[in-house]
C-alpha cells in the first residue's frame, strides 16, 4: 500500500502523469471529490481522466507534499493528509487535501479514493479563473 501511495504521489509530481496514476488504480476504481456540498459526482477511471485533462491544462506545476499518512493493512485502507502547491495562469495556489483510500485485496492498487480538498481555496480559485476568462484571460 505504501509503495502504491508513493507511486501516486510521483505521478502527481511528474507533473501530472496520467499513465503513472492510472497504473496505481483498479479498473473499477471510484473517485469521489468531497465534501458532497460541492456537488461533484463519483467518477470512474474514464470520467476521472476528463477532470485530470482539464486540471493538467490549467496548472503548469503540481507538487504534492504528504504531511501525515496512516495505513491499515488489515482493512486495506489508508488516510493521507497533505498539501499541493501549484502554478496557474492567475498565480500560485496552495491547497490542503485528505485522501481516504481503499485498496484491492492484494493491497497493490487503489479501488476507491475519497478526496476532501480545501473547498474555500477551491471555490475562490475557480471563481478567479472564471472572472479572468470573462475578462479575456487578463490576470486579476
Amino acid at each position: 500500500m505504501e509503495s502504491t501511495v508513493q507511486a501516486m504521489v510521483s505521478g502527481l509530481n511528474a507533473p501530472l502523469d496520467h499513465d503513472a496514476l492510472r497504473a496505481t488504480r483498479t479498473d473499477d476504481l471510484i473517485y469521489q471529490f468531497l465534501p458532497e456540498s460541492l456537488g461533484a459526482p463519483a467518477r470512474n477511471n474514464e470520467e476521472w481522466k476528463e477532470v485530470f485533462t482539464q486540471l493538467k491544462a490549467l496548472f503548469s506545476s503540481f507538487e504534492v507534499t504528504l504531511r501525515l499518512c496512516f495505513y491499515d493493512t488489515e482493512a486495506r485502507g489508508a488516510c493521507l493528509h497533505g498539501k499541493v502547491d501549484t502554478q496557474s495562469p492567475i498565480g500560485p495556489v496552495t491547497m490542503e487535501f485528505v485522501f481516504m483510500i481503499k485498496f484491492n485485496e492484494a493491497g497493490d492498487k487503489m479501488a476507491r479514493i475519497d478526496e476532501f480538498f480545501d473547498s474555500k481555496v477551491y471555490t475562490e480559485f475557480f471563481g478567479r479563473v472564471e472572472e479572468a476568462m470573462k475578462q479575456g484571460g487578463e490576470h486579476q
